[in-house]
């Protein structure tokens, strides 16, 4: 097209300086190449745009009126087309590709994400949301760039760091009439037979687990394994079952009226969480700061359960955090 954006912006400069002199000054052109431009532009439009006058002056012609007047409306619209891009220009620009397992996508995600999303507007952010087995697979394959899962053991070709170690508590329904104060501590072999809900044995979890309950002293009347978070709760809520809830799945939990929450002492439960990347690629600064982002909000998360916790009374009823 003869009349692109420069021309037209050219032509712009030739109509408000009445000067072809000028115009060239302006738009840090010769005379002789401004002058060829607008000789360009005249041919392409089939019609004649300025007009000479006294002094080495010109004068626009009503073709020339109209045509500035839609130049400005182009030219305008394009400075507008920069500005959609501003709110992008900030932070870093790519892609983060995450692989998290229900641990910390039932509560954590959706504060870290948006943060991240407000600092880093251009990171496209893919995240993968399954157990620790599909994620370690899908890293391997270099489908994901970094992944956070639970209790991991090394293997040949990962390397693992710590992300945060969270505590984990005894849920059970508030209406189950089990006898325990909620927020209180207590020990699985002052409880006597309890059923209890466990991930499958599938589930990276699963060892830690069965390992505590021997230690403890529990006595285990009945097990039953399932998965779903989801699921899982609401049985808990309409049942006399026990379960096991890493802390940033009790966050919920511990804000409804419909749960008992309680520490787990004499021994304590812990979640160890490892941050996993291929040893051969370094992962990219997106993937590396939406992790961090992601550990900044799960410890900020961890200092307002203690805080709740703290705010419990002596009835078991919730009191708002400080």
């Amino acid at each position: 097209m003869i009349d692109t954006l420069l021309r037209i912006r050219l032509f712009v400069a030739a109509y408000e300086e009445g000067s072809f002199t000028a115009a060239a000054l302006r738009e840090h052109l010769t005379q002789s190449g401004m002058t060829q431009h607008m000789q360009t532009l005249e041919q392409h439009l089939g019609v004649r745009l300025f007009v000479r006058q006294r002094g080495n002056t010109m004068g626009p012609t009503p073709a020339a009126d109209a045509y500035y007047a839609a130049c400005v409306t182009v030219l305008r619209a394009h400075s507008q087309t920069r500005l959609a891009v501003q709110p992008f220009m900030n932070g870093l620009s790519g892609e983060a590709r995450i692989g998290l397992t229900p641990a910390l996508t039932s509560k954590m995600l959706a504060p870290s994400l948006s943060s991240f999303v407000v600092q880093h507007p251009n990171v496209v952010v893919r995240i993968m949301d399954s157990y620790s087995d599909v994620v370690v697979d899908k890293l391997r394959a270099g489908e994901i760039d970094l992944a956070v899962v639970p209790g991991y053991r090394p293997e040949v070709g990962l390397r693992q760091r710590s992300f945060a170690r969270m505590p984990e508590f005894l849920v059970s329904g508030a209406r189950a009439q089990h006898q325990i104060v909620n927020g209180r501590p207590v020990r699985l072999a002052d409880l006597g037979p309890i059923k209890l809900i466990v991930p499958g044995k599938t589930q990276a979890r699963r060892p830690g687990l069965e390992a505590y309950l021997a230690q403890s002293g529990a006595i285990i009347d009945r097990m039953l394994e399932m998965d779903t978070v989801g699921g899982g709760k609401d049985f808990i809520k309409h049942s006399d079952w026990f379960a096991f809830h890493p802390a940033t799945v009790a966050i919920d939990e511990l804000h409804s009226g419909d749960f008992n929450v309680n520490p787990l002492v004499d021994p304590p439960l812990s979640l160890d969480l490892f941050v996993l990347e291929r040893n051969s690629e370094v992962p990219p600064p997106e993937a590396i700061t939406f992790v961090e982002e992601l550990r900044r909000q799960t410890l900020a998360a961890l200092d307002s359960i203690d805080a709740l916790l703290n705010g419990i009374g002596e009835s078991g009823e919730q009191q708002a955090p400080h």
